[in-house]
């Protein structure tokens, strides 16, 4: 797999090298991975220029001419909000079948799905009758990370249940990819808000001054970066602060913590606004919501993240932990965004309250909060502790290292709680 692929000579180097080193008697399987929004968008034309590749086509020959390509949601949402992400990865992959069929090439789409909605995660069975017409044509490859696993496919039975409804999906999906048409006006009216929740989104997380600064003052991603999980270090880049640098996982790991969710709704309030104030739109939304299994879906997502969000919590954290002058600046941004994706769901879904279609869901998660509510709001006074004695060096080194420790436990406990690492 090759991580960040962009150009035609990432898959080509790699082929170079297998041969030289005697590995492709079989072929290797070459898989490139599609991460960012811009990625996704270049990737048909790439894949194009593969196809038209002599050496490249004798190599798939090898394969009995069949392509794998994994797409990433991680890195996408994190580049452009969920909104941009979804519709990006739904156009990516139907311009891929696409260009696939032309060239007589079988396709098996790998999808780099992570637990939380803020990286793709969510229903499976429901994901997958979401593709698009044609990418579920009897194959489907998708990923499964971190306590996915274990609330998955550490029980038998539950495990069986699992396996039962991906293949019953699979099937479903590719039944029926001929009956599910898209219509126009859908597909115009998902342009426009992919495009305006993009812009909200990167207007607040890499075009505001100060906001890095928020972010690290308002979530524990300092404190995650010392936990001993995970195979790869938080930034991809040592001592780097931007947020290009920070790998997904600990992005979405960060505002969970702290129980914000924003990287899994952010934007989508903003775009609706605008659109929703539009006559006709409304009904529109409406009608997408009940025919077409992508929007529902997407809608569905978000509606979730919001449920499982406590926008108290979180400011509680932003008060104990950010400077003043950072917190007037981002969190009534924040909480605006929060009221406005919600009156939006709620409109379109016609409903009085989150989740009100999914009582168990919704009855799951009020079992859970006063368990895990103590935990965040001491997580909150022991970061500051933390934080303090670090800044004015009034501790000795093992009382920082019992702070920290105590941090840390408390970073488990509500993962643990939530059912949520990122």
């Amino acid at each position: 797999i090759v991580s960040m692929t962009e150009r035609p000579s990432d898959l080509l180097t790699i082929l170079l090298f297998a041969r030289e080193s005697e590995l492709m008697a079989p072929p290797i399987s070459v898989v490139p991975l599609f991460e960012t929004i811009e990625d996704l968008r270049g990737a048909p034309a790439m894949f194009e220029l593969l196809l038209n590749c002599p050496p490249y086509r004798e190599y798939l020959q090898g394969r009995d001419n069949l392509q794998e390509i994994m797409i990433g949601y991680s890195d996408s949402g994190k580049n452009g909000g969920i909104v941009a992400s979804n519709w990006e990865l739904h156009k990516a992959q139907k311009a891929l079948v696409e260009t696939a069929r032309r060239y007589d090439v079988k396709l098996r789409l790998f999808h780099g799905r992570g637990g939380t909605i803020g990286r793709g995660g969510g229903p499976t069975h429901r994901a997958i009758l979401a593709q698009p017409a044609g990418t579920v044509d009897g194959r489907i490859k998708i990923t499964e990370q971190g306590e996915v696993i274990s609330s998955k496919y550490a029980m038998h039975g539950i495990a069986v249940r699992n396996f039962d409804r991906l293949a019953a999906a699979v099937i479903k999906a590719s039944l029926k990819s001929k009956d599910r048409p898209e219509k126009a006006s859908w597909l115009e009216f998902m342009e426009e808000l992919s495009a305006l929740s993009f812009k909200a989104y990167r207007n607040l997380v890499y075009e505001s001054p100060g906001f890095v600064d928020f972010f690290c003052q308002t979530t524990p991603i300092t404190e995650i970066s010392e936990l001993k999980m995970g195979s790869r270090p938080t930034r991809r880049t040592a001592g780097s602060t931007a947020i290009e640098d920070l790998r997904a996982i600990p992005w979405v790991f960060a505002w969970t913590q702290s129980r914000y969710m924003l990287p899994a709704w952010y934007g989508f309030g903003q775009a609706m606004k605008e659109l929703l104030d539009k006559p006709g739109n409304l009904s529109l939304c409406r009608e997408m919501y009940k025919e077409w299994p992508f929007f529902a879906g997407l809608v569905s997502k978000i509606e979730t993240a919001l449920a499982v969000s406590d926008l108290d919590i979180a400011r509680h954290y932003a008060i104990n932990l950010v400077e003043p002058e950072l917190y007037k600046r981002f969190m009534p941004r924040i909480e605006t965004e929060f009221a406005q994706c919600r009156e939006a769901v709620l409109s379109i879904a016609e409903a009085g309250s989150l989740l009100a279609k999914i009582p168990y869901l919704a009855h799951s998660i009020s079992l859970r909060n006063p368990y895990v509510d103590p935990l965040s709001y001491l997580q909150v006074k022991l970061i500051k502790e933390f934080r303090q004695a670090c800044r004015e060096n009034s501790s000795t080194i093992e009382e920082k290292a019992s702070l920290l420790e105590a941090v840390l436990m408390t970073i488990n406990g509500v993962a643990e709680g939530l059912q949520n690492t990122g």
